[in-house]
C-alpha cells in the first residue's frame, strides 16, 4: 500500500465512531460498512491530510485512488472522490479508465452520482475524443 494511502487510512481509522457507523450503514441499505465519519468531518480530515502531506503525485493518483476504493469502509471511497476532485483538471485523458473502474466497482448511487457529475463531466469537457468514445460505449450498456 502506498504511504499516502496508508497515512489517510490511519487518520480516518483514528477518527472512527462506531456509534455513528451503524445508522450510516442502515441508511445505505446495508450495502457498505462505515467508520462512522460523516461527510463534513471527512472533508476536514482530508483537508488536514493535504495540508500536512500535500496532494498525491499525479503519477500515483490512479494507484492511490484504487487502493482507497478497495478498502472496506465507505468513507475511503468518499475520500478517493475528494482527492480526485482536487486534481480533476490535472489528470490526463487516460484517467477515464480509472473513473470507469470506480463506476462499476462498489457501485451505488452515492458514488456514481458524484463521479458522473464531477469526474466524468470534467474529463468529457477537457477531452472531446474521450467523450465521443465513452458516450458510445456507455450507451451500449443499456
Amino acid at each position: 500500500m502506498h504511504s499516502y494511502t496508508l497515512s489517510l487510512k490511519t487518520l480516518f481509522e483514528k477518527n472512527a465512531d462506531p456509534i455513528k457507523a451503524a445508522p450510516m450503514k442502515k441508511y445505505m441499505r446495508n450495502q457498505f460498512e462505515y467508520l462512522g465519519i460523516k461527510s463534513p468531518q471527512g472533508v476536514i480530515l482530508l483537508r488536514e491530510h493535504i495540508k500536512e502531506h500535500g496532494l498525491p503525485p499525479l503519477d500515483k493518483l490512479d494507484m492511490i485512488v484504487r487502493e482507497l476504493w478497495g478498502l472496506p469502509r465507505r468513507e475511503f471511497q468518499y475520500t478517493a472522490l475528494g482527492l480526485m476532485s482536487k486534481l480533476e483538471t490535472k489528470v490526463d485523458e487516460n484517467f477515464i479508465t480509472t473513473i470507469e473502474y470506480l463506476i462499476i466497482t462498489k457501485s451505488w448511487w452515492d458514488t456514481v452520482d458524484t463521479l458522473a457529475g464531477h469526474s466524468v463531466g470534467a474529463q468529457f469537457k477537457r477531452f472531446p475524443k474521450v467523450k465521443e468514445k465513452y458516450l458510445k460505449k456507455m450507451a451500449q450498456v443499456r
